[in-house]
């Protein structure tokens, strides 16, 4: 669930494509200082993920969802 802009409601978001296979990474996964996460969104309105640092050939792609708050009782989901 993910707001498109400021004072947006929420609306279900869910990318048709490779990106659905990113695991996350982040403060909740024990990645305190995000060195782990190497793609995130420039804004928490946009669906589209950019990479933070140079990302070495072979290594997983990482994201923090935290990066899109969520409100889940206003979506009924809490």
């Amino acid at each position: 669930m993910q707001k498109k802009y400021k004072g947006d409601e929420y609306h279900m978001v869910g990318a048709m494509d490779i990106s659905l296979l990113m695991n996350a990474g982040g403060p909740e996964w024990g990645d305190v200082e995000q060195k782990l996460v190497n793609v995130l969104p420039r804004s928490k309105y946009s669906g589209r993920q950019y990479a933070t640092r140079d990302i070495e050939m072979g290594e997983e792609i990482l994201t923090d969802y935290d990066a899109y708050y969520t409100n889940w009782k206003l979506v009924g989901l809490a």
